[in-house]
Order: structure tokens, then sequence, then C-alpha cells
């Protein structure tokens, strides 16, 4: 998908809606006109809900669309990121799809097809042009000089490509996500991680059932003591306009997107490295680094010195105390001679 049809398809980055005022003309109706868009603008962020059940934040409905579309918020736990689990199951079983939507699952797919025959297709190219040129050399040829044989990518037609792939017997857990009216039963929901709620209800206000800050704060810390810590790193980098989402596909606690994931691969992960407990030796960063640098990006190692809290954590208090860890951070990049030398 083009820069600008994404920049069209995901304008917020966050779940916040600016309303912009119009530049003012210098003459008089410009002027009024500015002044009422001033006056009567609003802006608003979404009023979004999620349900915390089993030790899981989950968002669906509006708030699954809307987290991800603004700011990229949680996983599709049916999805490798954005929730299209609803766009492939309707093609698979053949129910209606809008024209042109396609899950990136499926766009990939058909990249990866469209790219494996275009590999054949030029290897078979090449090895016409080899045997056309010996040809030439014993004098059973002669050489075209208008003659052209470089291999041309190939059109697909991707709605065809897809119900090809999707062709095979109807499986008896379909009946299940079916009702008695052919409509599909969305049963995907947005996962949200536990920073993410804690910063989605502090910022803009989400709602997690019935818990405040409070709540919030000791049901994930005590699910994971380094919860503040974690979520003071998060914190931190959401506030310098990145797009932070998990890093453990790489072994990373974060990974840093510019804008999110359509727009550009992560450039960053981000390992957090509390101050108030042991470095791992040598062998372990190596080999961490090792998994980072084969996906092309870097190493950002987070050293946190963590303050010691005691008593309740509310909204008040988690605001002091966010202001008492320091971040701070160290690039690792390999050195390697050969690339290296300056």
């Amino acid at each position: 998908m083009k820069k600008q049809n994404l920049n069209a398809l995901y304008p917020h980055p966050y779940p916040y809606v600016v309303d912009v005022v119009p530049p003012v003309i210098h003459n008089p109706i410009s002027v009024l006109y500015f002044l009422c868009r001033w006056i009567f603008a609003g802006n608003t962020s979404p009023e979004y809900t999620a349900e915390y059940v089993d030790g899981v934040v989950r968002a669906v409905g509006d708030a699954r669309e809307g987290l991800w579309k603004m700011g990229f918020f949680g996983k599709g736990i049916l999805s490798r990121s954005e929730p299209s689990w609803d766009i492939r199951t309707k093609r698979r079983l053949g129910l209606h799809v809008e024209e042109g939507v396609y899950a990136p699952e499926e766009v990939t797919q058909f990249r990866r097809e469209q790219r494996q025959h275009f590999k054949a297709e030029r290897a078979k190219a090449e090895e016409e042009e080899l045997k056309r040129r010996q040809d030439i050399d014993r004098g059973l040829a002669v050489a075209d000089k208008n003659e052209d044989d470089k291999p041309v990518r190939p059109e697909f037609d991707r709605d065809a490509f897809l119900a090809k792939s999707y062709e095979m017997e109807k499986r008896t857990e379909d009946d299940e996500v079916v009702d008695s009216l052919g409509n599909l039963v969305d049963i995907e929901f947005l996962q949200l991680m536990d920073v993410e709620a804690l910063f989605l209800h502090m910022a803009f206000g989400l709602k997690v059932g019935d818990m405040d800050v409070k709540a919030m704060v000791d049901e994930f810390t005590r699910k994971d003591p380094r919860f503040l810590t974690y979520y003071a790193v998060y914190h931190h980098y959401r506030s310098l306009g990145w797009c932070v989402r998990s890093g453990i596909k790489f072994g990373a606690d974060f990974l840093l997107y510019k804008k999110g994931p359509p727009f550009t691969h992560a450039e960053f992960c981000i390992k957090v490295m509390p101050k108030d407990e042991p470095m791992p030796d040598f062998w372990w960063q190596s080999n961490l680094c090792r998994v980072i640098g084969g996906v092309k990006k870097t190493t950002v190692f987070c050293f946190v010195d963590v303050p010691k809290v005691e008593g309740v954590v509310d909204d008040a208090k988690l605001v002091e105390v966010l202001k008492q860890f320091k971040v701070r951070e160290v690039v690792y990049r390999r050195w390697i001679p050969s690339r290296n030398r300056d």
C-alpha cells in the first residue's frame, strides 16, 4: 500500500482526535469562520472500554479497531499483529468480503508467491540466454540486437490467487464460528500488554472493567514485581513519540517504530536492565545481539535506576514515582573489521 494511503488510513498517532482550525486569511469572513471553528472546536478522545479476564486485558468491538488504528496498541490473538482474522476467515469460507480489502497476512502471502514466481522466471530466462549465447558462439544462431530477454515481473490476480490458496475442505470447527444466518461470529479480540493498558488508562481514559490506577498497579505488580520498571520505560519512549510494541519475538522487551508496523520495520530493540538486578554475562548479551542483528535492528540496553516504592500507588503517587525513575540508554553495535575500517 502506498505511503499516502497509509497516512490517510492511520492519521492519528494516539486515540485522540484533534480538530484543526482553518487558516486565517485577511478578510472579515475568514476571521469570523475561524472564531466559530475555534469556539466550537472539540479535541476529543474516544471513550473505549476493555475487560480484564483471566489475567489478560481484552479490547473488542470499536475499541479493538480504534486502539489499533490510532497508535497501534495491542495484538490480535488470532493474527500476526493487526486483528484480521475475520477478513481471512470470511474469504476462506466464501462469505462476503468488501472489494479491495485484504488482511496483512494475505498481502504477505501474495507477495512471497509473486517473488518466488519471478525468481523462477528469471532463472529460466538466464538459462535460455546462456544457451542462446552458446549457440551463437558455435555459429548455430544469429545475435538479435533488438531482442530483450530481461524477465518482467508477472502480473498476478490477487483475488484468484487467494481463492486458490484457500481451496480446502470445510472443517468441523468452522460451524462454530458461523451463526444460523450465515454470518461470521467474530471471536478475535485485541490483547493489550499491561503497560499499554495502564498508559491508555492514564493518558486517554481507557476503562478496564471497574479497575482504577491503584487496582491496576496492584494487579499487574502481583503478576510481575518489575511491572513499574517496565512501565517507566514504556512511558518514556511513548512520551518521545515512538510507537512501542512487544519485542518478545526477538528476545527483547520492546520494539521501537517511527510510526507503526504498517509504515516501516522496527528500528530498535529495547532490553530493560534494572540497576538493582545483576548484569547478564557477556555470552548472553552476545547471543541476544546476534539475534537482533540478524533481523537488521539495533540493540539498545536501557539501564533503569529503580526507586524504592512504599505504600499505595494511586493516580497522584504514580506520577511522583515515575519522576524518580532514571533511564539511561546504551546502544550496542557489533564491530565487524570488514565493514568498520575507518
